[in-house]
Order: structure tokens, then sequence, then C-alpha cells
């Protein structure tokens, strides 16, 4: 992993590939698990295997980098530096397992990583920042705020839907009658008035 470089420059030559279509999704021990951060410049942080990357690349090469947490997380305090590094030896750390208790954080940040890379491919890497630039809470936040918008705008469209439907309801009715009203009134004009038709009568008796 520490040299991705090389197999990174590979796949562009193979593909014919520019920088900036390259997106690198690594591993970050300066951000607590489940936080997400893009970011398409800048220096490697630190980070092993993206310094490799830009050493082969250029050390000013413009490509996404996708950095996934992985410090401890403290749930009270998710964006406290402090907690993340400290009494920590970071090569056994990084190599070690998850905990049972940090199982479902990690998934739910690959999947958000997934979603993370297409949505900067279909709409733009500022696109993603401003969605998934934040811890998982942050993100939940969003998520139930983003469902209850749409479920608002939803109850919106069915209430117009609604409306739309009685107003054409309303026009077919008026439509009918004002059709059955001159229907009548032809049949009224082509009939002899009844007076007539009464003194026709009485000579035809006659």
């Amino acid at each position: 992993m520490n040299l991705s470089g090389s197999a990174v420059r590979s796949v562009m030559s193979t593909k014919n590939l520019l920088r900036e279509n390259v997106i690198a999704v690594y591993d970050d021990i300066n951000l607590p698990l489940g936080t997400i951060r893009v970011r398409d410049s800048g220096s490697s942080g630190g980070q092993k295997g993206c310094e490799n990357i830009l050493s082969h690349l250029g050390k000013d090469a413009k490509f996404v980098r996708i950095r996934l947490g992985i410090a401890p997380y403290n749930e009270k305090n998710p964006n406290n530096d402090a907690n993340q590094k400290n009494n920590l030896n970071m090569a056994a750390y990084v190599l070690k397992n998850f905990g049972v208790n940090e199982t479902d954080l990690v998934k739910s940040t690959i999947d958000r990583a997934v979603l993370c890379i297409e949505t900067i491919i279909k709409e733009g890497t500022s696109s993603a920042m401003n969605r998934f630039n934040k811890n998982q809470s942050d993100y939940d936040k969003q998520l139930s705020m983003e469902k209850k918008i749409a479920k608002e705008r939803d109850k919106r469209e069915r209430a117009l839907e609604w409306q739309k439907k009685k107003e054409e309801e309303e026009k077919k009715k008026k439509e009918l009658e004002e059709s059955s009203k001159e229907t009548t009134e032809e049949i009224l004009a082509s009939s002899p008035p009844k007076e007539e038709a009464i003194k026709k009568e009485s000579k035809q008796e006659e």
C-alpha cells in the first residue's frame, strides 16, 4: 500500500488517464473513524500511500483524494484530535482489525465512500465535498433532514396533483352541464310552442 504510486501510474498509462481522472481512497489516522474528507489537491498529510502516488505523478499533481478516518472514535466528542492518537502505536494500530463495536460504523463509512465516488463522477468534486466532508453523526443528521425535506416535497406534490385532479373534474363537470344545457335548448328550439301544438290538435279534431 505504501508503494501505490507505481500501480497508479501503470493504470494511467494503460487506460490513457489524466491525473485529474484519478480518485485515490485511503485511510487517515488523523481523522476519527467514521469521518470522510474529500479534496482535489494538497500534500499527502504524512500518508505513505498518497505520498508515493505524489512521487510518481508530481508533488503538485491534482487528483481527487478521499480520506477515510480510522483513529479511535470518541462518541461524545468525535472531532477532538487530542483523543485520536494519544498513546497509540501507529504501525500496530493501522494493521490491526477493527473492534466488534466499530464494525457497523466501518460498514456505513464504506457505503458512504462508495456514494461519494459516484457523486464525484456524476456531479463533481465540489458537490461531494459539501455532502460527504463530515463524520457519520453529522452525515446521519443531514440524511435525516434530506429525507424530511423530501417527504415534505412529496407531500406538497401529492397535494398539488390532488388539486389539479379536482380542478379537471370540476372543469369536465361544467363542460358536461354546458353541453347538456345546449342540447336542451336545441330540442326546445326545434319543437313548436305548446300553444301552437294545442291549436293544431283542436283543428284536427274539428
